[in-house]
């Protein structure tokens, strides 16, 4: 799966989340995007879900700086990883 195809699964999950249709880039910022932290939550569980990986604990905490680009890459390390 391409990190494109990521940003897109993760870009539709994020407008559900936040009911927002806001332009998502790699820069934007996910507590800008609207999503608190239960939502993020929810976005990792789906993620894992989704990409059938598990994020360590670390990746569990929403920080100010985490990106929409952060959290593609974050999942696309997985994957591979997977595979």
């Amino acid at each position: 799966m391409s990190k494109e195809e990521i940003s897109l699964i993760l870009n539709k999950e994020i407008h559900v989340l936040a009911q927002n249709d806001i332009n998502l880039t790699d820069a934007s910022k996910m507590k800008e995007v609207g999503l608190n932290s239960i939502d993020f939550v929810k976005l990792l569980v789906f993620s894992e879900d989704k990409f059938d990986i598990t994020f360590s604990d670390d990746d569990l905490v929403i920080s100010d700086e985490i990106t929409f680009g952060d959290l593609i890459n974050k999942i696309d390390k997985y994957v591979v990883e997977k595979n």
